[in-house]
């Protein structure tokens, strides 16, 4: 267990983090999964939702079992409550695979965000 792991506590919890794909949100996303928090990340920029899953395949996180990236607006009531429902039931009908024509639920493999 590393510093951080053992000072913080924060393995095995769930973080949910609006803006956590680009600059300070992309490197506090990365930190906590790298320290074991399952953390689902809201965005609107899709092609950074791409770079920080990239960035998390590279440093060994499970991108399909313990990260969430969505593409969204966290201005979007519909959006949020989604992302507060992930973190409320981790990873119960929101994945990172999932797939609908409306933009609170888009996901990095299928973009179209508000």
């Amino acid at each position: 267990m590393g510093w951080w792991e053992e000072r913080s506590g924060l393995a095995g919890t769930v973080a949910g983090l609006t803006d956590g794909a680009g600059g300070l949100g992309a490197s506090v996303t990365l930190d906590l999964a790298a320290n074991g928090v399952r953390v689902a990340v809201l965005d609107r920029d899709e092609a950074a939702l791409a770079g920080v899953r990239d960035a998390l395949v590279e440093a060994g996180a499970d991108v399909d079992g313990d990260v969430l990236l969505h593409a969204g607006d966290v201005r979007d009531r519909a959006t949020l409550d989604l992302l507060f429902a992930a973190v409320d039931r981790p990873w119960v009908g929101w994945t990172s695979s999932s797939t609908s024509s409306t933009s609170s639920t888009s996901s990095t493999s299928s973009t179209s965000s508000t």
